[in-house]
């Protein structure tokens, strides 16, 4: 096993057998209620919706104007959205240790029905997932390089996040308990960087603020409500 997780292609390998797998599986199922809820949400655009962000409507209405709207469709763009997200897992641990890591955290993801079986519907983790994972590859190409831009585009990043799942504002209360716990970090809050990355994460997340505003805060109030 650990010959084979030190392979330059072990990745490709563990994707291939993801998608042969799960997309097979795929085809036998009818479609989950959770994505057919979702489908419909993307036929009917908004800036917000009952129970949840915008962003898996926007994206599922994006493939379909590309590939069309079918079935099939959706199947196959719920299996890349998990491919993508065993992906970027990897680059994190590649990132953050090195490769062979990367590939044990990709195949130790594949182990758990979340992100296997769970793979064939579209849901609203995994946007919300792609964003988390992308924020800690821009986060950890701060701490690498103490390059202070990568934080705006964890902005970028962390606004998309919230559009896809509220709690990605959790990532924010961890980086700032993150700067206070390590003394070689602290200084970071006297700058402008992340406070300016909140900004911008504000900004994108504006059209769900206006939504909420105009319907009652119904949106946050039924996450708050059942969720707290």
């Amino acid at each position: 096993m650990l010959r084979f997780l030190k392979a330059p292609q072990a990745i490709w390998w563990i994707l291939s057998f993801h998608f042969t797998l799960w997309m097979g599986v795929s085809l036998l199922l009818d479609v989950h209620p959770d994505m057919a809820d979702h489908w419909v949400w993307g036929r009917y655009l908004s800036l917000g919706y009952y129970e949840h962000p915008p962003m898996v409507a926007w994206m599922m209405r994006l493939l379909s104007s590309i590939a069309g709207n079918s079935v099939l469709t959706l199947k196959v763009g719920s299996i890349l959205n998990s491919i993508l997200v065993l992906w970027l897992a990897y680059l994190v641990g590649k990132l953050f240790y090195n490769r062979t890591v990367g590939a044990l955290f990709a195949l130790l993801m594949e182990t758990t029905p979340y992100f296997s079986i769970a793979s064939v519907f579209w849901h609203i983790d995994q946007p919300y997932m792609l964003s988390w994972l992308c924020g800690l590859l821009a986060v950890g190409k701060y701490i690498k390089t103490d390059e202070k831009k990568w934080l705006l585009l964890f902005g970028v990043i962390a606004g998309l996040g919230a559009l896809s799942k509220y709690i990605m504002l959790l990532f924010y209360f961890s980086l700032f308990f993150w700067c206070l716990w390590d003394k070689r970090e602290r200084p970071l809050l006297r700058t402008w960087y992340p406070y300016a990355a909140g900004i911008i994460s504000l900004l994108i997340f504006t059209p769900v603020l206006y939504w909420n505003a105009t319907n009652d805060w119904v949106s946050f109030e039924f996450q708050f409500g059942r969720g707290l």
